[in-house]
């Protein structure tokens, strides 16, 4: 996103906090494309955390960043349980990636925190608690997208068109069953993945994370903004249309639909 904003290059993925505090702070960036639109986190608690209630005054581990996607999912989580990290004393503990937020959690340094479900097997296994299975709940959330600077958008319309183009088809390509032989061998070299079994594993995560549709979720969008603002990540949020922030124009000339 920074290296947008120097005009460094043209477009990125981003997640859309970066588009929503470049909005916030005057700039012309928008997101024209969602390429990962929910969140499939799971908030894993010590056995000793029995229900929601149990969560207050206690430590939640998050990501590396309070404006990451792990972070954004945490407050998100913890709202759904009707918790609020200030009122309810919950401190949020940045603890990195998901292999440190586990150990955080095991080792009794958080007593919570969000992993994926290919992650979260182990502990689940050893007696932690899965108080939120995000994914299973269909909370709008826009995880991550193709952005770019409204100038380079008018001035080179053609490349923008030609790259969006390219993103959807594959897109489709990947989730197309009959293309799993391809993209699976592509993946272990690429990924330098030797099992094949985990191979087959990371495919079925992918396809489950890839969009049915490519356009950018409004209200996934609208409710991050609403959090930014709400958990102070960013005050100036809460002013930021999101019509500002997304532009559909494009994704819909795409198709829309991915599948």
């Amino acid at each position: 996103a920074q290296a947008m904003l120097a005009g460094e290059v043209h477009l990125g993925l981003v997640g859309p906090t970066h588009v929503i505090n470049a909005v916030a702070a005057g700039s012309d960036m928008v997101m024209i494309m969602g390429n990962q639109n929910k969140v499939r986190y799971q908030l894993v608690a010590h056995p000793s955390i029995k229900r929601a209630e149990d969560l207050k005054g206690k430590t939640f581990g998050i990501g590396a960043s309070m404006a990451g996607l792990a972070s954004l999912a945490a407050v998100m989580a913890l709202d759904h349980l009707g918790l609020n990290p200030r009122r309810d004393k919950i401190t949020l503990l940045p603890t990195g990636a998901e292999p440190s937020r586990l150990a955080a959690l095991k080792g009794g340094t958080t007593q919570a925190t969000v992993i994926a479900p290919e992650i979260s097997k182990a502990a689940i296994a050893e007696g932690y608690p899965v108080l939120v299975d995000m994914a299973k709940l269909n909370i709008p959330f826009q995880a991550s997208g193709l952005a770019v600077m409204r100038k380079p958008l008018r001035a080179e319309p053609v490349m923008v068109d030609r790259v969006g183009r390219a993103l959807t088809d594959s897109v489709r390509f990947i989730v197309n069953p009959g293309n799993k032989n391809i993209v699976v061998p592509s993946m272990m070299k690429n990924l330098r993945i030797t099992d094949r079994a985990r191979a087959e594993e990371v495919y079925s995560d992918l396809v489950e994370d890839l969009p049915h549709s490519i356009c950018p979720t409004v209200p996934g969008v609208r409710s991050i903004a609403k959090l930014m603002a709400e958990f102070g990540i960013n005050p100036k949020a809460a002013q930021v249309k999101v019509e500002d922030v997304v532009d559909l124009t494009l994704c819909k000339r795409w198709g829309g639909e991915a599948r």
